[in-house]
């Protein structure tokens, strides 16, 4: 593979407002009501590169904005065609149910908010009905995120289209590059013309991905923001451990927020349905408390996070995947629920608070070999774990 020319690595952009960058005054405008007025860095260097075309490869550290980098000049290039217009101009592939939902509301909310019109993206995910899914399908969305097995089935079964796609999103790359997802990825690629195929990955880990994607790129270019170094969590952060039985976990977490008296704090669960379970115990036990998760939709995430931003609830119980992008500058303590299984996972978690300087705390809540767990992650992020 020729892997092209290196735009950028450690690169400092200049910022500036989204419209300068090439995408439509409403983009812009639903970006503004939506309090997002300054492209990150990410974003202010990939939007005009992908705008100009060609085939990308990019990284830049989690929480940076590259849901963003990668639909607004999707949607910037969407063609209203008569020929065009009710076909699938846009796929996005993601490789977890939770992510897929999660950029489906960010997409869903972006459309709505800009007017782009016609029928709204459509979610394609393999643990949900496959019947409602044909049904969304035939709507003629433009813009269809999903995961790469579901997606695989439905063009099998006919009932998606992607001969008019022109811009191919692999997000997430290092994790959709095992065995069974890359042959999924292998067959959809292939109902994608060549020609006319924009194919764009991000990935943490950008030109080792690259090279397990090599069929699928012509001459890609790589953006590289700000550096992948796992070593990069704010060092105003304190970490503790906290060790209880699994059963006590939530009384032990209700005895910390009081104890503390904390005001804004974010608790981190494994799935959905834990964390609407978390949220409704948590409020019984007169802590108010939201839910954030893929089971919720774009406005209703919104409402959340601006509840605790002002005031209005305490704490938001999240997943990993509903959590990204997510800033609340006054947050002082992130919880977890059990650490999770990968130093890139708490490095992502524990950034939400330390931010500009300032000083949090990520507490973790540790039973059996659980501790274990954790301190390799702070010898791998050379943190120090209060124990």
């Amino acid at each position: 593979m020729n892997t092209g020319d290196k735009l950028q690595t450690q690169a400092q952009v200049p910022l500036c407002d989204f419209a300068a960058l090439g995408i439509s005054q409403s983009l812009a405008n639903a970006l503004s009501g939506q309090h997002i007025k300054t492209p990150t860095p990410i974003q202010a260097e990939a939007i005009p590169e992908i705008l100009r075309g060609g085939d990308f490869v990019l990284s830049s550290p989690t929480g940076t904005g590259k849901t963003l980098a990668y639909l607004l000049p999707a949607f910037a290039k969407l063609s209203d065609d008569t020929e065009l217009v009710k076909k699938v101009q846009v796929l996005i592939l993601l490789p977890t149910y939770e992510l897929a939902a999660q950029v489906w509301n960010v997409a869903s909310a972006l459309w709505r908010e800009a007017g782009v019109g016609g029928a709204e993206p459509v979610l394609v995910i393999g643990n949900a009905g496959i019947g409602r899914q044909i049904e969304a399908l035939k709507k003629k969305p433009r813009v269809v995120i999903g995961s790469p097995g579901r997606v695989c089935e439905l063009i099998k079964l006919k009932k998606l289209v992607t001969h008019f796609v022109h811009t191919l999103v692999l997000d997430e790359g290092d994790r959709l590059a095992d065995k069974t997802t890359l042959e999924h990825l292998t067959e959809i690629v292939k109902t994608i013309p060549r020609k006319s195929r924009q194919t764009l990955l991000f990935s943490a880990t950008a030109k080792i991905t690259a090279e397990r994607f090599h069929d699928f790129f012509d001459n890609p270019r790589f953006i590289s923001i700000g550096g992948t170094k796992r070593t990069e969590i704010p060092r105003g952060i304190h970490h503790i451990a906290v060790s209880c039985e699994r059963r006590d976990k939530l009384k032990a977490i209700r005895g910390y927020i009081h104890g503390n008296k904390v005001e804004k704090a974010l608790l981190f669960v494994r799935n959905a349905e834990e964390a609407q379970r978390m949220a409704e115990r948590l409020s019984f036990h007169g802590i108010a408390t939201l839910a954030i998760s893929s089971n919720h939709t774009g406005p209703q995430r919104k409402t959340a996070i601006n509840k605790l931003r002002e005031g209005g609830v305490t704490l938001l119980v999240a997943t990993d995947a509903a959590s990204r992008g997510l800033d609340i500058p006054a947050l002082t303590h992130v919880f977890h629920m059990e650490p999770p299984f990968t130093a890139e996972e708490y490095l992502h978690r524990a950034g939400r608070v330390g931010r500009m300087g300032n000083s949090g705390e990520s507490v973790v809540f540790v039973s059996g070999k659980e501790l274990e767990r954790l301190l390799m992650i702070g010898k791998t992020l050379d943190i120090r774990v209060e124990v």
